[in-house]
């Protein structure tokens, strides 16, 4: 855990890792910030002002069991629920492909490989955020740092406004994904019930959402059929939007403190007297002090970057590789079912889906580069020549820290940017058109 040192004669504050996290805080005396050990792990202890930022992503989190403050009786009560719906979702998927497998029907095991993939892809999503201490280690870490920023007007409107764009950035991503997957999930309903109304003779198609093997008479269970469908289906959404979401506001929060740290470089000296003292004692020297908790900061700054890549870098792998292929065969089954605009149409809704949710894990990735990547330039454009040697010192080795900026990477293969979002979308269109040359 991270605790907050103060020094009451030189009035900097710097963070110090605490390498025994069974040690209590009492031990430590009244230098550190009183703090009752709960307040640490229960969301009503929160900052009313930054709960009004990450309340939404809390409101998500909950609703599949994984928000890290929820008591364990809720996560009990919603897993009972919500785990044996997805899973047995993803079963019946990839039963419904190996009986079409059976039976030599390969437009049935083409159609439902995308979904049966997806489908992975938020499992993956999902057991990325269960029983991860590291997600509640993060948060823990931005209550800490909200309460430190928010004593400074300057820091506290940076911090305010990169959690309103993560929040904004929320409700966008929700209604996008939801959105586009409207059609996907309405149509086969609305095509079945239009069917019925026009059948003459009894007999109508029922449509399900996706080639689904569930060993029962289709025709007979059609309704609790369907119902699994929706609720599946909507569970795994509620899956990528709550977990994307979220990392989202981590690296909002991350790019927020790379703009404290930035603005505090900027500001390092002040006036341009050149009459400069090289070696003068560190309890004198202003400038020593303010690089020291720049420093400090920088130096948090990267922990709490490695923290959130050492979490998401593999699972993210997974989910880069299994949108991919997502992409690929929802671009390929929009295009071999164009006879059946309303088949093709739905696979499109599904495509535009996926590269939504790859959008925003590349957006987000892209931010983090360039903020971190300031850094480097704020230290180059400081008025380094007018410090003292130790403070030179301090800055040499901020700038030597800085000179690569923190990225976000899938399997330390795959950079999430927007350079490489576009070159996934050529390689996902050309498999496509690979697809489609066999077909």
């Amino acid at each position: 855990m991270y605790l907050l040192f103060v020094n009451p004669q030189t009035e900097y504050l710097m963070w110090s890792r605490v390498i025994d996290k069974d040690i209590s805080h009492e031990m430590f005396g009244a230098q550190f910030l009183n703090r009752d050990s709960q307040e640490r792990i229960k969301m009503e202890k929160m900052e009313s002002s930054q709960y009004e930022y990450l309340k939404v992503n809390k409101y998500f989190l909950c609703s599949i069991g994984q928000w890290p403050f929820q008591s364990p009786l809720e996560k009990f009560l919603i897993g009972i629920v919500f785990v044996p719906t997805i899973f047995t979702q993803t079963m019946f998927q990839v039963a419904g492909m190996i009986t079409a497998l059976n039976v030599d029907d390969i437009d049935a095991f083409t159609e439902g490989f995308a979904p049966a993939i997806i489908s992975f892809m938020c499992l993956m999503k999902y057991i990325n955020f269960f029983n991860r201490g590291a997600m509640k280690d993060l948060l823990c870490i931005m209550q800490d740092d909200w309460r430190i920023y928010m004593k400074t007007k300057e820091d506290c409107d940076i911090l305010r406004r990169h959690y309103a764009q993560a929040k904004r950035v929320t409700f966008t991503y929700a209604a996008s994904i939801y959105g586009s997957m409207v059609p996907f999930m309405i149509l086969p309903t609305v095509l079945t019930a239009l069917s019925k109304a026009h059948a003459t003779n009894g007999t109508y198609e029922r449509q399900l959402m996706f080639r689904i093997e569930y060993f029962l008479n289709t025709e007979k269970y059609y309704c609790p059929i369907v119902i699994h469908n929706y609720i599946g289906t909507l569970s795994f959404i509620g899956v990528v939007v709550a977990c994307d979401s979220m990392v989202v506001q981590f690296i909002r929060h991350e790019c927020g403190l790379c703009e404290i740290l930035g603005r505090r470089l900027q500001h390092l000296v002040e006036s341009n007297n050149l009459d400069i003292e090289l070696y003068p004692t560190r309890q004198n020297d202003d400038a020593y002090k303010t690089l020291k908790t720049c420093a400090m900061l920088h130096k948090h700054i990267i922990q709490f970057a490695k923290t959130l890549e050492t979490t998401s870098s593999m699972p993210y792998f997974f989910q880069l590789g299994f949108n991919m292929i997502g992409v690929s065969f929802t671009q390929f089954q929009a295009i071999v079912n164009l006879s059946t605009p309303s088949k093709s149409f739905r696979f499109v809704s599904f495509t535009v889906c996926l590269l939504n949710i790859l959008l925003l894990m590349s957006l987000p990735g892209q931010h983090l580069t360039d903020y971190t990547g300031r850094i480097y330039d704020y230290i180059a454009a400081s008025n380094w020549y007018q410090l003292s040697i130790d403070a030179r010192k301090l800055l040499h080795i901020m700038l030597t820290k800085s000179i690569k900026p923190i990225q976000l990477t899938a399997g330390k293969i795959y950079t999430f940017n927007l350079m490489n979002f576009s070159a996934v979308l050529k390689t996902s269109f050309s498999y496509c058109m690979v697809l489609c040359s066999f077909s």
